[in-house]
């Protein structure tokens, strides 16, 4: 058997988190950021101040569906993430809860 050489690539996709080559995870946060954005547009279509699911409803997709999006494999990459990457997805979060409550954006 000849031995193939292997390209050297700046990213790789290993069991789903996108790995890059300082170990940042800038490139996994964006693409939780947008999957979670995907799945958060259903929420926000469902959701409504007068009419919709109820939070009940929202909650249970909320937790079957969107948060598994968040939540797989952040053990291992949300402290070595840049600060304003986790502002992000945290923002993407309480965006999510404040849907399922029906409460409005606090000001300030």
């Amino acid at each position: 058997p000849t031995a193939v050489p292997v390209a050297r690539r700046d990213r790789a996709k290993y069991l789903g988190v996108i790995l890059d080559a300082d170990l940042s995870f800038g490139a996994h946060a964006r693409d939780i950021i947008e999957r979670y954005d995907k799945r958060l547009r259903i929420l926000r279509l469902l959701s409504g101040s007068s009419w919709g699911s109820s939070a009940a409803s929202l909650r249970s997709l909320y937790l079957a569906y969107v948060l598994p999006v968040f939540t797989y494999s952040i053990g291992i990459f949300f402290a070595l993430m840049s600060a304003q990457d986790r502002k992000a997805l945290c923002m993407r979060h309480d965006e999510a809860a404040r849907r399922i409550t029906g409460c409005v954006k606090y000001t300030s």
